[in-house]
């Protein structure tokens, strides 16, 4: 398991970031079982699958996550924002009033950490 943002048990992430989100990298071999559980606070979760190329939104709650290997995945948790957010084309803000255009950085973020292709595209 390597932290990529935030920070889980004794690890932590390289990265600064705000405070109230987890992204992790999991790797696990056949067989091998491994436990997730949020820190308090952390409401909502999800998990992509590098090798199914699958999203999953888990839901609402504190609850302990397991997974058993073998899988590649990147898992999040985070504290939900207090706000609705508004869905644009371009982004998601806490309110109606527009965006700029995004310039995506996620790429050359992925490959200063070394991660494989497309887990953060």
């Amino acid at each position: 398991m390597r932290v990529i943002l935030g920070s889980y048990g004794n690890a932590k992430s390289p990265i600064r970031a705000p405070s109230g989100i987890n992204y992790l990298h999991v790797r696990l071999k056949d067989g091998e079982r491994w436990e997730y559980q949020p820190p308090a606070g952390h409401d909502v979760a999800w998990t992509y699958s590098v090798t199914r190329k699958e999203l999953a939104v888990f839901e609402e709650g504190e609850t302990a996550l397991s997974f058993e290997g073998p899988a590649e995945f990147v898992l999040g948790s985070a504290v939900k924002h207090p706000h609705e957010l508004a869905l644009g084309y371009y982004s998601v803000t806490p309110t109606r009033k527009r965006s700029p255009p995004a310039k995506p950085r996620s790429g050359r973020i992925g490959e200063r950490l070394n991660l494989p292709m497309g887990v953060l595209a």
